[in-house]
């Protein structure tokens, strides 16, 4: 049988490790908010180079429009290329790390569909497609103004993915053992 001296050194034990499982939930809980943050703002950094790469496409693109001699169609074309994939390859990142978040995250992982949707809807692939054709028949003021507008998108997006992140950074942490 225990004696009361045990019996209370037990119950304080017991409390001290209840508060210590809460805090090293706490911290697991934290540590998980943060590498989905990062997650999300590596989507984010990618959107925003992509979205520079784009913009400097459009000022080369501008540059061949008013020049006497358009020399570098293909170099061009090949480059709007690349940043088609490479968008495509983002939007893809982009579901595959909302999928990831899903069960445990449903808010974010609604925040990073929400926002990819959100570019395709405002047609991001199609400008980037239709830049792409103008260089094919050296149209490139044309090509011009559709690389910059789907660099604009590219930047809104790479916003939105942010404030995702932000979000995800600064939910609260339950202060119950389950919630």
């Amino acid at each position: 049988a225990f004696e009361e001296s045990d019996l209370r050194r037990g119950n304080l034990h017991g409390q001290r490790a209840h508060k210590q499982l809460l805090q090293a939930r706490r911290e697991l809980e934290a540590a998980l908010r943060q590498n989905g943050a990062n997650q999300i703002n590596r989507l984010a950094d990618q959107a925003a180079r992509l979205s520079a790469a784009q913009t400097q496409a459009a000022e080369k693109s501008q540059e061949q429009a008013a020049s006497a001699e358009p020399s570098q169609n293909k170099e061009l074309r090949e480059q709007q290329k690349q940043l088609q994939k490479a968008t495509e390859q983002l939007s893809h990142d982009i579901q595959q790390v909302s999928s990831l978040l899903e069960e445990d995250y449903p808010e974010a992982s609604q925040a990073l569909r929400s926002a990819s949707q959100q570019a395709d809807q405002r047609g991001m692939n199609k400008k980037q497609t239709r830049a792409g054709n103008a260089l094919l028949y050296k149209q490139f003021e044309a090509a011009a103004k559709e690389q910059r507008d789907a660099a604009n998108l590219l930047q809104a997006l790479s916003q939105e993915l942010q404030a995702s992140a932000e979000k995800r950074r600064n939910q609260p942490v339950c202060a119950e053992l389950w919630c």
